[in-house]
Protein backbone atom coordinates (compact mmCIF):
# COMPACT_ATOMS: atom_id res chain seq x y z
CA UNK A 1 0.00 0.00 0.00
CA UNK A 2 2.71 2.61 0.88
CA UNK A 3 4.62 1.58 -2.76
CA UNK A 4 1.19 3.49 -4.51
CA UNK A 5 0.88 6.01 -2.34
CA UNK A 6 0.97 9.61 -4.48
CA UNK A 7 4.50 10.50 -3.13
CA UNK A 8 5.74 6.83 -4.68
CA UNK A 9 4.24 5.10 -7.89
CA UNK A 10 1.25 6.66 -8.51
CA UNK A 11 3.15 10.52 -8.42
CA UNK A 12 5.24 8.74 -10.97
CA UNK A 13 2.74 7.50 -12.97
CA UNK A 14 1.04 11.27 -13.05
CA UNK A 15 4.67 12.54 -14.18
CA UNK A 16 4.79 9.81 -17.14
CA UNK A 17 1.30 10.19 -18.32
CA UNK A 18 2.62 14.01 -18.87
CA UNK A 19 5.51 13.50 -20.61
CA UNK A 20 4.35 10.43 -22.90
CA UNK A 21 2.55 12.04 -25.30
CA UNK A 22 5.95 14.46 -26.03
CA UNK A 23 8.05 10.93 -25.71
CA UNK A 24 5.66 9.35 -28.28
CA UNK A 25 6.76 12.58 -30.87
CA UNK A 26 9.99 12.36 -30.52
CA UNK A 27 10.16 8.65 -31.09
CA UNK A 28 7.85 9.21 -34.18
CA UNK A 29 9.94 12.11 -35.37
CA UNK A 30 13.16 10.33 -34.55
CA UNK A 31 13.26 7.36 -37.67
CA UNK A 32 14.31 9.72 -40.76
CA UNK A 33 17.18 10.97 -38.38
CA UNK A 34 17.98 7.76 -37.72
CA UNK A 35 18.08 6.76 -41.02
CA UNK A 36 20.13 9.95 -41.96
CA UNK A 37 22.52 8.49 -38.89
CA UNK A 38 22.96 5.06 -40.58
CA UNK A 39 23.70 7.15 -44.07
CA UNK A 40 26.25 8.95 -42.51
CA UNK A 41 27.68 5.98 -40.83
CA UNK A 42 27.87 4.18 -44.10
CA UNK A 43 29.37 7.20 -45.69
CA UNK A 44 32.51 7.45 -42.98
CA UNK A 45 32.79 3.64 -42.81
CA UNK A 46 33.49 3.44 -46.79
CA UNK A 47 34.39 6.36 -47.99
CA UNK A 48 36.02 9.01 -45.27
CA UNK A 49 37.80 6.20 -43.35
CA UNK A 50 39.37 4.69 -46.85
CA UNK A 51 40.41 7.80 -47.63
CA UNK A 52 42.24 8.59 -44.32
CA UNK A 53 43.85 5.81 -44.66
CA UNK A 54 45.55 6.73 -48.28
CA UNK A 55 48.89 8.15 -48.75
CA UNK A 56 49.53 10.95 -51.37
CA UNK A 57 52.08 9.56 -53.92
CA UNK A 58 54.63 12.63 -54.78
CA UNK A 59 58.07 11.88 -56.22
CA UNK A 60 59.48 15.12 -55.55
CA UNK A 61 57.20 15.75 -52.16
CA UNK A 62 56.76 11.79 -50.77
CA UNK A 63 54.32 11.98 -48.08
CA UNK A 64 55.72 10.80 -44.40
CA UNK A 65 52.11 9.12 -43.69
CA UNK A 66 48.41 9.25 -44.23
CA UNK A 67 46.32 11.65 -44.98
CA UNK A 68 44.71 12.39 -41.84
CA UNK A 69 48.18 12.49 -40.63
CA UNK A 70 49.06 15.11 -43.27
CA UNK A 71 46.04 17.12 -42.39
CA UNK A 72 46.75 17.99 -39.09
CA UNK A 73 50.25 19.12 -40.14
CA UNK A 74 48.39 22.03 -42.03
CA UNK A 75 46.82 23.13 -38.50
CA UNK A 76 50.14 24.38 -36.81
CA UNK A 77 50.50 26.82 -40.15
CA UNK A 78 46.68 28.03 -39.65
CA UNK A 79 47.45 28.31 -36.00
CA UNK A 80 50.21 30.28 -36.78
CA UNK A 81 49.42 32.77 -39.13
CA UNK A 82 46.55 33.53 -36.77
CA UNK A 83 48.05 34.23 -33.40
CA UNK A 84 49.34 37.84 -35.00
CA UNK A 85 46.60 40.51 -34.94
CA UNK A 86 46.05 43.92 -33.58
CA UNK A 87 42.69 46.22 -33.37
CA UNK A 88 42.48 45.95 -37.23
CA UNK A 89 42.26 42.22 -37.20
CA UNK A 90 44.92 38.93 -37.87
CA UNK A 91 47.54 39.71 -40.14
CA UNK A 92 50.55 37.35 -41.15
CA UNK A 93 53.71 38.51 -43.34
CA UNK A 94 54.56 37.11 -46.85
CA UNK A 95 57.97 37.04 -48.44
CA UNK A 96 58.01 38.26 -51.69
CA UNK A 97 60.64 37.81 -53.89
CA UNK A 98 62.31 37.66 -57.47
CA UNK A 99 64.58 35.80 -59.56
CA UNK A 100 66.30 35.32 -63.74
CA UNK A 101 63.46 32.80 -63.95
CA UNK A 102 60.46 34.23 -65.91
CA UNK A 103 56.82 32.66 -66.75
CA UNK A 104 53.62 33.21 -68.38
CA UNK A 105 51.14 32.53 -66.21
CA UNK A 106 48.17 33.18 -68.29
CA UNK A 107 45.81 35.78 -68.47
CA UNK A 108 48.68 38.64 -69.00
CA UNK A 109 50.61 37.44 -65.55
CA UNK A 110 53.70 37.03 -65.09
CA UNK A 111 56.07 35.79 -62.41
CA UNK A 112 59.59 35.21 -61.85
CA UNK A 113 61.49 32.52 -59.84
CA UNK A 114 64.78 31.72 -58.14
CA UNK A 115 64.69 28.25 -59.09
CA UNK A 116 63.39 26.63 -62.71
CA UNK A 117 59.37 25.17 -61.96
CA UNK A 118 60.41 21.47 -62.97
CA UNK A 119 56.63 21.18 -63.17
CA UNK A 120 53.35 21.11 -61.26
CA UNK A 121 51.54 18.45 -59.18
CA UNK A 122 48.75 17.72 -59.12
CA UNK A 123 47.64 19.93 -61.98
CA UNK A 124 45.34 22.67 -61.97
CA UNK A 125 41.69 21.13 -62.78
CA UNK A 126 39.27 23.43 -63.83
CA UNK A 127 35.85 21.25 -64.38
CA UNK A 128 33.80 20.28 -61.38
CA UNK A 129 32.76 16.80 -60.71
CA UNK A 130 28.74 16.45 -61.20
CA UNK A 131 26.76 16.98 -57.70
CA UNK A 132 24.18 13.93 -57.82
CA UNK A 133 23.12 14.85 -53.94
CA UNK A 134 20.61 11.75 -55.04
CA UNK A 135 22.91 9.21 -54.43
CA UNK A 136 24.63 7.93 -51.30
CA UNK A 137 27.78 8.66 -50.38
CA UNK A 138 28.75 5.29 -49.45
CA UNK A 139 27.83 4.08 -52.89
CA UNK A 140 30.47 6.51 -54.58
CA UNK A 141 33.84 6.15 -56.00
CA UNK A 142 36.31 7.14 -53.66
CA UNK A 143 38.52 9.97 -54.15
CA UNK A 144 41.60 9.12 -56.50
CA UNK A 145 45.31 11.16 -54.72
CA UNK A 146 46.72 10.01 -58.13
CA UNK A 147 47.96 12.43 -60.74
CA UNK A 148 49.72 12.64 -63.51
CA UNK A 149 52.49 16.26 -62.89
CA UNK A 150 52.17 18.76 -65.42
CA UNK A 151 54.87 20.75 -67.23
CA UNK A 152 55.93 23.95 -66.14
CA UNK A 153 54.29 27.25 -67.55
CA UNK A 154 56.26 28.43 -70.57
CA UNK A 155 59.25 30.53 -69.80
CA UNK A 156 59.84 33.93 -71.03
CA UNK A 157 62.37 35.41 -73.32
CA UNK A 158 64.10 37.97 -71.05
CA UNK A 159 66.57 39.27 -73.67
CA UNK A 160 64.94 40.29 -76.25
CA UNK A 161 64.79 43.62 -76.91
CA UNK A 162 60.97 44.43 -75.96
CA UNK A 163 62.19 42.91 -72.45
CA UNK A 164 64.94 44.83 -72.27
CA UNK A 165 62.99 48.20 -73.12
CA UNK A 166 60.53 47.30 -70.04
CA UNK A 167 63.02 46.27 -67.75
CA UNK A 168 64.45 49.70 -68.37
CA UNK A 169 61.55 51.43 -68.38
CA UNK A 170 60.92 49.69 -64.76
CA UNK A 171 64.05 50.33 -63.24
CA UNK A 172 63.45 54.39 -64.21
CA UNK A 173 60.27 54.33 -62.15
CA UNK A 174 62.47 52.28 -59.38
CA UNK A 175 65.21 54.73 -58.99
CA UNK A 176 62.71 57.77 -59.73
CA UNK A 177 60.58 56.36 -56.41
CA UNK A 178 63.63 55.57 -54.19
CA UNK A 179 65.03 59.35 -54.98
CA UNK A 180 61.35 60.72 -53.57
CA UNK A 181 61.40 58.32 -50.76
CA UNK A 182 64.69 59.33 -49.58
CA UNK A 183 64.32 63.06 -49.94
CA UNK A 184 61.32 63.56 -48.19
CA UNK A 185 63.09 61.37 -44.73
CA UNK A 186 65.73 64.13 -45.70
CA UNK A 187 68.58 61.59 -46.49
CA UNK A 188 71.10 62.20 -48.97
CA UNK A 189 71.81 58.41 -50.12
CA UNK A 190 72.81 58.46 -53.77
CA UNK A 191 70.49 55.92 -55.95
CA UNK A 192 72.52 54.66 -59.13
CA UNK A 193 71.00 54.69 -62.01
CA UNK A 194 72.75 51.32 -63.06
CA UNK A 195 72.54 47.84 -61.39
CA UNK A 196 74.83 47.54 -58.83
CA UNK A 197 77.99 45.08 -59.37
CA UNK A 198 79.47 42.31 -57.18
CA UNK A 199 82.73 44.37 -56.32
CA UNK A 200 80.37 47.29 -54.71
CA UNK A 201 78.57 44.35 -52.94
CA UNK A 202 81.31 43.08 -51.25
CA UNK A 203 82.56 46.45 -50.19
CA UNK A 204 79.23 47.18 -49.08
CA UNK A 205 79.20 43.85 -46.78
CA UNK A 206 82.50 44.17 -45.74
CA UNK A 207 81.96 47.32 -44.17
CA UNK A 208 78.98 46.24 -42.69
CA UNK A 209 80.95 42.87 -41.17
CA UNK A 210 78.89 40.77 -43.70
CA UNK A 211 81.77 39.49 -45.90
CA UNK A 212 81.47 35.88 -44.73
CA UNK A 213 77.77 35.80 -44.46
CA UNK A 214 77.76 37.41 -48.37
CA UNK A 215 80.38 34.42 -49.25
CA UNK A 216 78.34 31.87 -48.43
CA UNK A 217 75.39 32.93 -50.35
CA UNK A 218 77.65 32.93 -53.22
CA UNK A 219 79.06 29.67 -52.95
CA UNK A 220 75.18 28.20 -52.47
CA UNK A 221 75.41 27.08 -48.71
CA UNK A 222 72.96 30.11 -47.36
CA UNK A 223 73.86 31.08 -43.67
Amino acid sequence: RGLVRGSELRGLSRDLRRAAPSLTRLARDSVPVLGQLRSLAGCTSEVLVPYGDDRLTDKAFPATGPVHQEFGKSLAGLAGESRSFDANGQWFKVLGTGGLETFNLGNGLFGTTLEPIVGNNPPPDRSRPPLRPEVPCETQENPDLRSIPKGPPATVNTTGAASRTRSAKAQDVAVATMRRQLKAQGKDTRVLERDITLQEIRRIASRNGLTGALERTLRGEGR
